[in-house]
């Protein structure tokens, strides 16, 4: 349902591709909700294919619970390596208002791989509780902001360098045909 592979980032050294679940896999526990979050994986590939290492992301709950009979989710939509150990992830949260529009949650963490456990040999995360999961610190949430939310972001990447030499951070949005 739209809830596979959608985050993805080449490790700074370009030998290996991390690649985030957008939501739990079905024997790691329910979706998020308004009021609990889910864990997914983020696992990450040799260019041969071959799994490096897998470790348990945590996703935020939804922010706001949907209108009585409409649509709300949370997950991780985009991701990229700052170093070998941590990452900038965008989670998405979609909330459906009783007309059916949506109004969308952003935020970026920083989430930090190096005390987490590797996953990779559990099969499901809620019949264990033995691992450590990925830390996280919320770096930006763009839903306060005072501009227009864009309505879908699904893409980060470094953009040029500013003028005072510090990197820039490009955002992708995808407009859902609105």
């Amino acid at each position: 349902h739209n809830l596979a592979f959608e985050g993805l980032s080449f490790s700074q050294d370009k030998q290996s591709l991390w690649v985030a679940m957008e939501a739990p896999l079905w024997q790691d526990g329910p979706v998020p909700t308004a009021s609990a979050g889910g864990m997914v994986r983020l696992t990450q590939y040799s260019r041969q294919g071959e799994v490096i290492n897998q470790v348990a992301y945590p996703v935020d709950a939804i922010p706001e619970a949907p209108a009585k009979g409409k649509f709300a989710d949370n997950g991780v939509t985009a991701m990229l390596a700052l170093d070998d150990k941590r990452f900038l992830v965008v989670e998405r949260a979609a909330v459906q208002n009783d007309k059916g529009e949506f109004h969308n949650f952003i935020r970026i963490y920083a989430a930090d791989i190096s005390q987490a456990s590797d996953i990779s040999a559990i099969a499901s995360l809620t019949a264990t509780s033995e691992y450590q999961p990925v830390t996280k610190e919320l770096l930006l949430e763009l839903t306060p902001l005072t501009v227009a939310v864009p309505d879908n972001i699904e893409g980060i990447a470094w953009g040029p360098l500013l003028d005072n030499g510090n990197k820039s951070l490009v955002l992708v949005s995808d407009d859902n045909f609105n």
